[in-house]
């Protein structure tokens, strides 16, 4: 069953970027367009962040886990290492607190929070 949901989602990193719209929500995924750049949260085994614009970013989620993304840009290919510290999902929210690690240090540090409701 599709949903039209209504998405406030924040990351915070070096920049924070909010986006505050719609999306659609099937039952085990959510998709939406922030401002341009395609997003889908696929919710399984692991949880998988994938955007899309000028570049495609994709990651994967277990919580107090390592895992490995990709990031494909016009440059090429770069594989990066995710630590995830912590990973909570809800009926309507997600939480992920995560790290991007090289040679055993990390280089940047995130927190997305996604909460959604569905529209009436």
């Amino acid at each position: 069953m599709m949903s039209k949901v209504h998405i406030k989602a924040v990351l915070k990193g070096e920049d924070n970027h909010i986006f505050n719209g719609s999306g659609i929500k099937t039952k085990n995924q959510i998709t939406y367009n922030d401002n341009g750049i395609m997003t889908k949260i696929t919710f399984g085994e692991k949880l998988f962040i994938e955007r899309k614009s000028d570049y495609i970013l994709k990651l994967g989620f277990i919580d107090n886990e390592y895992t490995k993304g990709t990031y494909i840009t016009k440059e090429g290919k770069f594989i990066l290492n995710i630590k995830t510290n912590h990973l909570n999902i809800t009926k309507d929210s997600i939480n992920i607190k995560y790290e991007f690690i090289i040679d055993k240090n990390t280089i940047s540090y995130f927190e997305f929070n996604l909460h959604y409701t569905i529209d009436k």
